[in-house]
């Protein structure tokens, strides 16, 4: 069993907001939906107005389904494709003015749950955190691995449960019991049949 205690600043969840939004994404996971669903969308538009015209017109006559893209289907998909990248830019304006907010917001009883003091206790089977207000436990066999990224260490329970350990709060000691707890879990997973 090992019970760490951390303090976890605004700076940090921002950090671990921006660490989780970027993951290998230019623009972000919200941004990159923007984007592949304008580029999907850019592609299919031609071809529904196609359908829409071989069926209101003649059904019996696949020569509209056939002709090669014109100008005008180009004209369509440039036009979806811009206003996906205008969205995907103006979600990562929004992102930022969140992480500025967040920055700017002082630590009072109640407004930021997640900042503060905070217990970690990894135990055999399970990983408990503890804030003011709030509480979640995981499974230790969720475990998917452990990150160590300048500054802190992450266990990620699955890609949307992540973990963060101030590297500032944690003894190297307390450090390498995180990472022997982390590697014996990921350890008796590998081993599992």
């Amino acid at each position: 069993m090992i019970a760490l205690s951390i303090n976890w600043h605004a700076e940090d969840q921002a950090w671990l907001l921006v660490a989780q939004n970027r993951r290998g994404l230019p623009f972000g996971i919200g941004g990159s939906q923007l984007v592949a669903g304008g580029a999907l969308l850019a592609l299919s538009a031609p071809m529904a107005g196609r359908v829409a015209s071989w069926a209101a017109v003649n059904p019996h006559d696949p020569t509209p389904l056939l002709r090669p893209p014109a100008w005008d289907d180009a004209v369509v998909a440039a036009a979806i494709l811009g206003a996906a990248l205008l969205l995907a830019l103006l979600s990562r304006w929004t992102e930022r003015l969140g992480l500025r907010t967040m920055l700017e917001m002082r630590s009072e009883e109640g407004r930021e749950p997640l900042v503060g003091p905070v217990s970690v206790t990894l135990g055999p089977d399970r990983a408990t955190i503890r804030g003011a207000t709030w509480e979640a436990s995981y499974d230790a066999a969720l475990l998917t691995g452990i990150e160590e990224p300048p500054g802190y260490l992450i266990l990620r329970f699955g890609a949307a449960r992540p973990v963060m350990l101030p590297r500032r709060d944690l003894t190297e000691p307390d450090a390498a019991a995180v990472r022997d707890w982390a590697a014996g879990v990921l350890g008796h997973d590998d081993a599992a049949p």
